[in-house]
């Protein structure tokens, strides 16, 4: 699925940058229970401020975004990822969207095989799924579900870090990137570039040896500006080195002025026990689907 040129005619209208943060606003108040949209749309505002113009377009069908908070959002570059919402439960204006727009074509992808409609509440899914296979005709490559963990800025603010005697933490930087994309659950070709441009919007902290400054723990942002891809090379493991990157991520996101939100497998036990510690709590459940660009011969 690829992202087409402007229609002025299409249904979905994209929202220039005072839109984009009357939506934020609206999402504000819907941040307990929808704490990833609403850094989402902050990291969607941020990019157009730092030399990221093209990374994001926010679409709404019909401008209907200040009635009942329905975007769709498309991240076209090195590949297609798509961030859907809305606050009407019934979905009829975000299913509208879907069905008539032509701003969207699956187009053979060099970059990516597939498009990622990245977490998909639980009470859209089934509706997305739908149309994706039924009307779209396009089979799932995969259909992920995790479980949302939130962390209020409040409690994050609390966190204490003390690193130990053998390593340090900072900042992930770009010589990192290759690690992460090595032994990351959803690598692809291109996935060096996407986690760049994630960790540009929202940063993402390491774990290195002080012995040889070999980087042993990691925990990028993600599209959502919240934690991703949380690993520890396997001889490092159970010296709490992913609890530490969570501290710190949480503590910079709460500087931000922002909740942490992570996404985990269900039954991810170790990564959970991570986030039960840090008194995280589980608001609900999305799936990650991946929508094959080709099409399901009938």
């Amino acid at each position: 699925m690829m992202a087409e040129k402007d229609d002025d005619q299409d249904i979905l209208s994209e929202l220039n940058n005072t839109e984009l943060k009357e939506l934020a606003d609206i999402y504000w108040n819907y941040k307990n229970e929808l704490p990833h949209i609403y850094n989402f749309l902050q990291c969607c505002i941020k990019s157009k401020g730092i030399n990221m113009e093209d990374y994001v377009s926010v679409f709404s069908p019909g401008n209907c975004w200040r009635e009942d908070g329905t975007f769709i959002a498309s991240m076209p570059s090195f590949g297609h990822d798509i961030v859907l919402h809305s606050l009407d439960k019934t979905g009829k204006n975000l299913v509208d969207g879907l069905l008539r727009t032509n701003r969207f074509k699956f187009h053979p992808n060099p970059e990516r095989k597939y498009t990622f409609f990245y977490a998909v509440h639980e009470h859209f899914f089934p509706t997305v799924l739908d149309i994706v296979t039924r009307v779209f005709k396009r089979k799932t490559l995969f259909v992920d579900t995790l479980n949302l963990w939130h962390l209020k800025k409040e409690e994050a603010e609390k966190l204490q870090i003390t690193p130990p005697q053998e390593v340090y933490v900072k900042e992930l930087q770009s010589t990192d990137i290759s690690v992460i994309v090595e032994k990351w659950l959803y690598s692809y070709p291109t996935a060096d570039h996407k986690i760049r441009q994630w960790i540009t919007l929202q940063k993402g902290f390491g774990v290195y040896l002080k012995a040889n400054n070999e980087m042993v723990s990691w925990a990028p942002s993600s599209c959502l500006g919240q934690i991703t891809a949380l690993q520890t090379n396997e001889e490092h493991m159970g010296k709490g080195y992913a609890s530490m990157l969570v501290k710190t991520m949480a503590k910079y996101l709460a500087k931000e002025g922002l909740d942490t939100c992570a996404f985990v497998l269900s039954g991810n036990i170790a990564s959970e026990r991570v986030f039960e510690k840090l008194n995280f709590n589980i608001l609900c459940k999305c799936h990650f689907i991946a929508v094959s660009h080709d099409e399901v011969n009938c």
